[in-house]
């Protein structure tokens, strides 16, 4: 029997956000103009710099609308491009939900 594990990398601007996300949803359609995806975070994230200090930050300082997203969805280390696009909208809520629009954007 297989076994698959789930893997994602997801970058918006300049972070990468792998293994920090706890849900992803993409919407692709025809019927519509533009492709969707909602990604949700912790409020908080812990940064390291390159001298080696950390320090907590708010997602909502760090992500803003315009920055460019990048999904990437796959099995076993496996990924494939699912979502490209740009954030539409930061919810400030508990986890963080970030809106994001495909190229239409």
């Amino acid at each position: 029997m297989a076994t698959f594990t789930l893997n994602s990398e997801t970058r918006i601007g300049k972070f990468n956000l792998k293994g920090r996300i706890n849900a992803v949803r993409i919407v692709k359609t025809l019927n519509n103009y533009s492709d969707f995806a909602e990604i949700r975070v912790p409020a908080t994230v812990s940064l390291k710099s390159k001298d080696g200090s950390k320090a907590i930050r708010r997602m909502d300082q760090l992500i803003h609308r315009g920055d460019k997203v990048t999904i990437n969805l796959g099995y076993n280390g496996e990924l494939k491009p699912e979502f490209e696009g740009f954030v539409s909208k930061v919810k400030r809520k508990e986890p963080l939900i970030i809106e994001c629009e495909g190229y239409s954007f």
